[in-house]
């Protein structure tokens, strides 16, 4: 193409080849007739293979069309890509601006207990919040509208019980609604652990041993809090470890303990007609619900507690047993160091292993604990059951 502009020559530039095209397009001088106030418009003529005169005739028809399909060509991909920016630029702003990512991290706290309460207990009273993170019953009132606000569908208020409940499409957004989860929160704020969601720099300096999972079905972890919050009973599908084969059994559970890396409920059995301890992922399954409360008898080993004694081993030497009274907080009481532990009689065999008590004979550095009064806890030793 020939381009001018007011008349003057621009210069030329190298064109796509092509075989209808030339290699080369020079440009020429030529006075443009569409003239007005003194302005002049720019002019395209074609010119043919010979530079010398305008094209005409087929060749120039076809050259026309492979320029216009090219120009057509480039105004789409352009179109394209300005779509595909604004599609992106839309998800970054719709990102940014959506109310989850101006909740601040104070807030995402007590909408995360306010989740775990609903996902695993089916309902939360105020007050319950409130004592959680020592804030008045007025704040909580902001801070459950503040989330219903945002997630109208988790939530539903009760008036006859007077609480809040979980709603009929509810989906965790704080929490991550495992077992593992809840029952972690229980056992922190069961060793006086306060949950935090702050980075602490030393972290990733730090190692722990690992720990197996619990691998606690919800239904029944679910089952099993509504039954003890409750007071109902329910039927359950149990694998023992001391039977090769499942059997069903009939309970009514009124806590849950963590002992040591594992967590049980501690239940009225009415098949064995006496309280016991079910480990938690040994149930394999929930037959049943029972709608009515079940009057069981008082459980007595959970009532009454008993104070244990613990003493580092005779055969240590002044300087260990010092060691070993520091590791473990022990007080020194008429000249002899002690750790006195006040706990429920049904917890006493769990502590007696776990602290490795029951253990005999070994050396300082494989038995460093000794329990003084082992007598008093030998009727509820897991061998004397």
């Amino acid at each position: 193409m020939l381009v001018f502009y007011n008349g003057w020559y621009i210069g030329e530039y190298q064109a796509l080849s092509s075989s209808y095209l030339p290699n080369k397009v020079a440009l020429r001088k030529q006075e443009n007739p569409a003239h007005q106030d003194g302005l002049y418009q720019a002019s395209y003529v074609p010119l043919s293979p010979s530079l010398s005169t305008p094209c005409s005739g087929q060749k120039c028809t076809q050259m026309h069309s492979i320029d216009h399909a090219k120009s057509t060509c480039l105004h789409y991909i352009h179109i394209i890509l300005i779509i595909q920016l604004l599609f992106i630029a839309n998800i970054i702003f719709m990102n940014y601006s959506s109310p989850m990512n101006k909740v601040t991290l104070p807030r995402k706290q007590q909408f995360r207990l306010l989740e775990l309460l609903l996902a695993w207990e089916g309902s939360v009273q105020r007050k319950k919040i409130a004592n959680a993170f020592g804030i008045a019953i007025n704040h909580v009132t902001n801070v459950i509208r503040e989330y219903e606000r945002l997630h109208p569908a988790n939530l539903k208020y009760d008036h006859r019980k007077k609480r809040y409940s979980m709603g009929d499409k509810f989906k965790a957004r704080y929490c991550e609604g495992t077992s593992q989860e809840y029952l972690g929160m229980l056992k922190g704020q069961l060793y006086g652990m306060k949950e935090t969601s702050l980075s602490v720099d030393i972290l990733s300096q730090c190692a722990a041993l690992p720990e197996p999972e619990q691998n606690v079905k919800p239904n029944i972890l679910r089952a099993l809090v509504t039954a003890i919050l409750s007071e109902k009973q329910i039927s359950m599908r149990y694998q023992s470890l001391k039977e090769g084969e499942p059997s069903s059994r009939a309970i009514s559970p009124h806590s849950l303990v963590c002992a040591g890396h594992r967590w049980h409920a501690r239940a009225f059995d009415h098949t064995k007609d006496e309280y016991r301890d079910f480990v938690l992922h040994r149930i394999l399954s929930i037959e049943a619900f029972h709608g009515q409360k079940t009057e069981v008898p008082l459980d007595e080993d959970w009532l009454n507690e008993i104070a244990l004694t613990i003493i580092p081993n005779p055969n240590a030497s002044d300087g260990q047993q010092s060691v070993i009274a520091s590791e473990y907080g022990m007080i020194k009481k008429a000249g002899e160091w002690k750790w006195t532990v006040s706990l429920k009689r049904c917890l006493v065999p769990y502590f007696v292993k776990h602290m490795r008590l029951d253990e005999d004979g070994k050396s300082v550095s494989e038995n460093p604990l000794v329990l003084k009064n082992k007598t008093k806890a030998e009727p509820y030793l897991f061998r004397s059951r």
